[in-house]
C-alpha cells in the first residue's frame, strides 16, 4: 500500500521527508501486532497505528529506519487513545545501531507494575517525538528512557507520573549527544537519584520544563562535557533544580532559563543550581528565584539560589544580566549565601540583580545575597544588591560577605538588613579573616541593622581582617557606623563617607541622590560627588553622553558612586573592558 494522504500529513508533521516514498503498513488492519508490522516493513516505510490498546512483548525496531506513528501525533486525544502497555519489561528498544531515521511518534507508553522501561537504547540514535511516557516504574534501568552509548533526540514529549525507586532515575542518557526539545518532564518520583541524568559528550536542552520531582530527586543532573540549556523552566524539584558535576573540561551555557522554587535538604547546597567541578559555565539572562536550601538542626546550608564549588584550576562561572531573587539558605549550624555561595572558584556577575534573598539560622548566618570563601574570587560589575537579609547568632554581610578575593565595581547596595542575636555587623558588606577586597565606584546607602550600636556596629561596611581598598565610593545613610574596621588593612580614597574618613580626596557631604526611571541613587548636577573621583579615573560615558539617563554637561573625570568611572557604561548595556 502506497503512502496515504494521512501518512503524507504525518510525514510533514514529523519532518520525516526521506520516508515519503515508502509503503504504509496499517496496524491492526494489515498487521495485528506492531512487531509484526516492523518485521514486514522495509527501510523508509511508515507504520500507521490506529487508536487502541496494544499489549506486546518488547517491540524492537530491528535496525530499520522507519516511522512508527499514531494517526495524528499532534492531537493529544489521538495520542492518549493510542496506547502501548505491558505489565513489566521494556516496551520499545533500539539495539541495532538505529539512526535518526528510526522515528517513534505520537504514542502513549504505560506499564502496570515495577521493572518497566518505556524506551531502551544501546548504541543507537533514534528520534522520539510527540510521545507521552507515563506511569512507568522500575529499579535498575531508567524507567522512561534509558540510553547507553546512544545519541537520542527527544522532541515535544511528555514524561509524567513515573516512579524510580533507585538506580538510574526517570531519563538516563549516555553516549555522544543528547537533545531534548520542547518536552515536559513533570511530577516524577525518583529516590535519591536525578530525574533526568545526562552523561553524554554533549547536551542540548531547549524549551523544556523539568518540574515537581519528589523524594530527594534533583530535576536535572548534568555530567556532560559540553552542555547548553536555552529557554527552559526548572522548577519545584524536591532535591535541587540543576546539578552540574564533572571532572576536567566541562563547558556549559544556560540562557533565558528560569530556575525557581526548588528545594534541597540532603546536603543543603545550591537548591536552584549546584555546580561542582565544572570548568567554565556562562549564564545569560536567567532568573534564579524562590529556591530554598534547608539543613537539619546540626547541619549547614550553602547557597539557597546557587552554590558554586570547585578545586579545579581555572574553573569559572559568569552570570550576565541575571536576576537572583527571594532565595533562602536556612541553616542549623551555619547558613551562608542566601542568593549565591562561591567556594574555591572564580565567579563573575555582570549587570545582575540580587534582591529578597536571605541567610538565616541559629548559628552564624552570613551573605544574604552572596557569600565567597576559601580561595574564591568574586567580581561584581554593574550589580544591584537590595533588600537581602542575614539573621542568626552572628549576622553579617546581608548584601555581601567575603573571606576571599572580591572586586566590586559600579554596583549599588541598598536596603540590606543584618539581625544578629549576639552581633550584627556590615549589613551591606562584611570582610572577614583573609579577605582581599577592592570596592570601586559603588553606592552603599540605606542598609540597616537590628538594634544598632553606633560604636560597634556598621550598617555599611565591616572589616574584621584582611585587606580592604575603597575608592570613588559613596557610603551614606547606613545605620550605625558607615565604615567599621577593628582589624585589617584599610585604605579609603576619593570617597564620600557620612561622618568623614581620613584619606586623600575624601569628603563628607550629602550626595543628593535622585531616581530616574529604573535607575536609583543617581547624582544630580549639584551633587558634590560629580567629577570628584580619582582624577586619574575617567568616566567611560560622560554624563552628557546621549545614552546616559541623567543627562547634563560635566567633565570626564570620574564621578563618585555607582555611575562613574571606566565601567559606568555597564548601566546602558556596555561591557566593561577596563576592569581587571
Amino acid at each position: 500500500m502506497r503512502l496515504t494522504s494521512i501518512a503524507r500529513l504525518v510525514s510533514i508533521i514529523i519532518s520525516a521527508a526521506p520516508l515519503c516514498e515508502g509503503a504504509v503498513l496499517l496496524v491492526p488492519d494489515d498487521h495485528l501486532l506492531i512487531q509484526g508490522a516492523i518485521d514486514s516493513a522495509a527501510e523508509g516505510d511508515t507504520i500507521l497505528i490506529a487508536p487502541g490498546t496494544y499489549e506486546e512483548e518488547t517491540i524492537d525496531y530491528r535496525g530499520k529506519a522507519l516511522l512508527l506513528t499514531s494517526e495524528d501525533p499532534t492531537d493529544p486525544e489521538v495520542v492518549a487513545a493510542t496506547l502501548v502497555w505491558r505489565y513489566s519489561g521494556r516496551l520499545f528498544q533500539f539495539v541495532s545501531e538505529e539512526g535518526p531515521g528510526s522515528v517513534l511518534a505520537g504514542l502513549t507508553l504505560r506499564a502496570r507494575r515495577g521493572g518497566a522501561t518505556g524506551v531502551y537504547c544501546r548504541r543507537a540514535s533514534p528520534t522520539i517525538r510527540l510521545c507521552v511516557l507515563e506511569e512507568l516504574a522500575g529499579n535498575d534501568e531508567a524507567v522512561a528512557i534509558h540510553g547507553e552509548s546512544s545519541s537520542i533526540l527527544l522532541d515535544r514529549c511528555v514524561v509524567r507520573n513515573c516512579h524510580a525507586s533507585s538506580g538510574a532515575g526517570i531519563i538516563m542518557l549516555s553516549g555522544e549527544k543528547a537533545t531534548i526539545k520542547g518536552c515536559v518532564i513533570d511530577s516524577n518520583y525518583s529516590y535519591l537519584s536525578d530525574i533526568v541524568s545526562i552523561h553524554t559528550d554533549s547536551l542540548e536542552i531547549i524549551d523544556t520544563r523539568i518540574s515537581r520531582s519528589t523524594r530527594y530527586a534533583t530535576g536535572l543532573g548534568i555530567y556532560s562535557k559540553v552542555f547548553k540549556i536555552v529557554r527552559c523552566r526548572i522548577e519545584e524539584n524536591d532535591d535541587g533544580g540543576i546539578a552540574g558535576v564533572s571532572g576536567d573540561g566541562q563547558e556549559g551555557y544556560i540562557e533565558d532559563t528560569a530556575i525557581q522554587n526548588n528545594t534541597t535538604t540532603l546536603g543543603a547546597w545550591g537548591a536552584g543550581l549546584y555546580l561542582y567541578g565544572s570548568n567554565k559555565v556562562v549564564l545569560n539572562r536567567c532568573e534564579i528565584r524562590g529556591n530554598v536550601a534547608q539543613s537539619y538542626a546540626d547541619g549547614f546550608a550553602d547557597g539557597g539560589g546557587a552554590s558554586i564549588y570547585s578545586y579545579k584550576p581555572n574553573a569559572s562561572v559568569v552570570f550576565n544580566d541575571c536576576i537572583i531573587a527571594d532565595n533562602h539558605a536556612l541553616g542549623g549550624f551555619r547558613a551562608r549565601g542566601g542568593g549565591v555561595s562561591v567556594t574555591h572558584r572564580l565567579a563573575r556577575f555582570n549587570r545582575c540583580i540580587f534582591t529578597g534573598n536571605s541567610a538565616s539560622g541559629w548559628g552564624p548566618a552570613t551573605g544574604g545575597a552572596i557569600s565567597s570563601s576559601e580561595g574564591a574570587t568574586v567580581e561584581m560589575i554593574g550589580c544591584v544588591v537590595s533588600d537581602n537579609r542575614s539573621e542568626g547568632q552572628w549576622a553579617g554581610g546581608a548584601g555581601v560577605v567575603t573571606r576571599s578575593r572580591t572586586l566590586l565595581s559600579n554596583s549599588i547596595l541598598t536596603g540590606n538588613y543584618a539581625a544578629g542575636w549576639n552581633t550584627a555587623a556590615g549589613a551591606a558588606i562584611s570582610v572577614t579573616d583573609v579577605g582581599d577586597v577592592d570596592i570601586d565606584n559603588c553606592s552603599i546607602e540605606g542598609n540597616w541593622l537590628s538594634n544598632p550600636d553606633t560604636d560597634t556596629d556598621s550598617g555599611g561596611i565591616f572589616c574584621n581582617g584582611g585587606e580592604l581598598r575603597i575608592a570613588n565610593t559613596i557610603l551614606w545613610n547606613n545605620e550605625g557606623q558607615e565604615l567599621l574596621a577593628p582589624l585589617g588593612d584599610l585604605t579609603v580614597a576619593y570617597s564620600n563617607i557620612e561622618g568623614g574618613w581620613p584619606g586623600i580626596g575624601n569628603i563628607d557631604t550629602d550626595p543628593f541622590f535622585v531616581c530616574r526611571g529604573e535607575l536609583d541613587l543617581l547624582l544630580p548636577p549639584a551633587s558634590p560627588c560629580v567629577d570628584a573621583g580619582d582624577p586619574l579615573s575617567i568616566d567611560a560615558l560622560f554624563d552628557r553622553h546621549p545614552r546616559w539617563p541623567a543627562w547634563f554637561p560635566n567633565a570626564s573625570r570620574s564621578d563618585m558612586g555607582a555611575y562613574g568611572g571606566p565601567c559606568n557604561g555597564t548601566w546602558v548595556g556596555l561591557d566593561c573592558v577596563h576592569y581587571p
